[in-house]
């Protein structure tokens, strides 16, 4: 039998109406959104649905500006993408239906979380109305996707570990805040403080677990980070005595084996095409070059608050960027006018630039500067004129997208090494963009100031509660469950207090948000009812715990 939505107190209250209700909020405000700004499913940005029209077209996952493999962008939404038909309406009706799961999903975490329906609504309403999401509802971008894919890990990981109901239990149904407590295993469960897990869903929930975790990596690659720290608290329990060593492998080999069935076939895939099997992507060290160079420090890190990089300065630093790359590599290129200088002739060439080596063009032909190159490249262009580029022998391949990475990351080593406390500096600059309020920079370029405000009181409040929530979590006996949601939103903010941030990357973890403004709401409306008498939250409204606390569960606490 599938677990009821809502612990039994809540299960008193219109829990589907709940549901229904967010479901349908979130549904309309999206439609309104894609209504509103439907065009933009055409502004390709980041190449999403150039990948997914490669991918259709046959030619496997290749750049659209260089045709050649890449790994430059995660592949999940472009194959999303691609079983749409890579057709503008379908991807906006999927965002549409992605954005409305979310806000139920959401409704389902509240409940897991023990937070009553008050609660459940209120985390569902922040994720129906949540500015970014729906901004971001009609744009073929990863935000939409992601928080589906993240609410989704959260149910199952914040869910309380399940066993099969005790023989002398009325009715043999176990559910969470039921007052017919009959064993010691039983009360431990629905405390949600059992070390392991262990119970009748076996193995499928941590399959399902990495299933859930490789396709959000293959969505949002900064999910690692998050693994990285569960992996770390789970060391910690067991270091603290809280579990036991011995316990709980099954459980991560199954796990595991989800993760690697959803990113191994992407590492394979590298592993072919880079001689490298990536899990991630080679978007890495541009992100990081880009957060901690000079020009960055010194225009915006070291400039009044409020500060953002200038458009023409950002393109000025990206092409001189650039340049300094292909000077390094040995890389460059010009344009000859007219075809009666180059052998071979044009003839034979039409059609895909061609590598030539170097051996085939006469000295008295060639420029000093292509003399140490490997091989040429020849574009023909409209008309008699010759595109001519000249590099390494593989300049031009997949293979030098992971230099390019591996460049730009160590420019970013070198930036921060050579200027220490910009990079100190520019820490809490990076996670005040993440977490911004307002829009600021393009992001606000064309908001009416009306508009500004609003979503600016909406997210302050919205944070606010989410403070307190966070406190309310900390020190609740259900904490335990709410560990997960708290390390979702640390790593992200140590993720991009390194590298680039903006207020966009914060909409994979909105959800976790929600959740943590629900209980900070519900907080506050037991304080102002004067029904908070002790540090730990009681049942009801904003409950963490169950309806009555037992000596055997504050024996057990202690």
């Amino acid at each position: 039998m599938s677990p009821p939505l809502f612990p039994a107190a809540a299960r008193r209250s219109p829990a589907w109406a709940v549901f229904g209700g967010v479901a349908l909020l979130a549904c309309v405000l999206r439609s309104v959104a894609a209504w509103r700004w439907g065009a933009e499913v055409n502004d390709d940005v980041d190449m999403y649905r150039g990948l997914a029209e490669n991918l259709l077209d046959g030619a496997g996952y290749v750049s659209p500006e260089t045709n050649v493999p890449t790994a430059f962008r995660p592949p999940l939404v472009p194959l999303i993408y691609a079983a749409l038909g890579n057709a503008g309406a379908a991807i906006v009706l999927f965002h549409i239906a992605a954005g409305t799961a979310t806000a139920a999903l959401t409704v389902r975490l509240a409940g897991l979380l023990r937070l009553g329906w008050i609660g459940a609504a209120i985390a569902g309403t922040v994720v129906a109305c949540d500015p970014i999401l729906l901004r971001y509802t009609p744009r073929p971008m990863t935000e939409v996707t992601a928080a589906l894919l993240t609410v989704a890990l959260l149910c199952l990981i914040c869910a309380p570990p399940r066993t099969r109901p005790s023989p002398d239990r009325q009715g043999g149904a176990a559910h969470l805040g039921s007052k017919n407590r009959s064993s010691k295993v039983d009360r431990t469960i629905e405390s949600g403080r059992h070390p392991d897990g262990r119970g009748s869903w076996g193995l499928i929930v941590p399959l399902l677990i990495g299933i859930l975790f490789g396709l959000s990596a293959l969505c949002r690659p900064t999910i690692w980070a998050f693994g990285g720290l569960w992996a770390l608290a789970w060391a910690w329990d067991r270091l603290r005595g809280r579990a036991g060593w011995l316990h709980g492998w099954g459980r991560i080999a199954a796990g595991a084996l989800g993760v690697v069935l959803t990113v191994g076939p992407w590492a394979v895939r590298n592993q072919f095409v880079f001689d490298k099997p990536i899990v991630m992507t080679t978007h890495g060290g541009y992100t990081l070059h880009l957060a901690n160079n000079a020009v960055f420090y010194e225009e915006v890190v070291r400039s009044p608050a409020g500060a953002v990089w200038d458009g023409e300065s950002l393109l000025r630093w990206q092409q001189r960027t650039r340049s300094n790359y292909e000077t390094d590599v040995g890389f460059g290129s010009f344009v000859r006018w007219g075809r009666g200088y180059w052998f071979p002739p044009k003839e034979g060439w039409e059609g895909a630039p061609r590598e030539v080596p170097v051996s085939l063009f006469r000295a008295m032909e060639m420029d000093r500067r292509m003399m140490d190159a490997d091989s040429l490249r020849l574009t023909w262009l409209e008309g008699d004129d010759l595109l001519v580029e000249w590099g390494p022998g593989d300049f031009r391949t997949a293979a030098d997208e992971t230099r390019r990475d591996r460049w730009h990351r160590d420019r970013a080593i070198e930036a921060i090494k050579a200027d220490p406390l910009g990079f100190a500096q520019a820490v809490p600059l990076r996670i005040s963009r993440l977490w911004s309020p307002v829009p600021i920079g393009p992001a606000a370029d064309g908001v009416p100031k009306v508009l500004w405000w609003a979503v600016g009181g909406w997210n302050v409040a919205v944070f606010l509660l989410a403070a307190w929530g966070t406190v309310r979590a900390w020190r609740s006996e259900n904490w335990a469950a709410w560990r997960p949601v708290l390390l979702l939103l640390l790593s992200l903010t140590a993720v991009h207090a390194v590298y680039w941030s903006n207020a966009r990357m914060r909409g994979a973890v909105v959800p976790a948000i929600a959740v943590l403004t629900a209980a900070g709401a519900c907080g506050l409306v037991r304080r102002g009812q004067h029904a908070m008498t002790e540090p730990e939250p009681g049942s009801g409204v904003g409950s963490f715990g169950g309806e009555e606390k037992s000596s055997a569960l504050r024996a057990t606490s202690r």
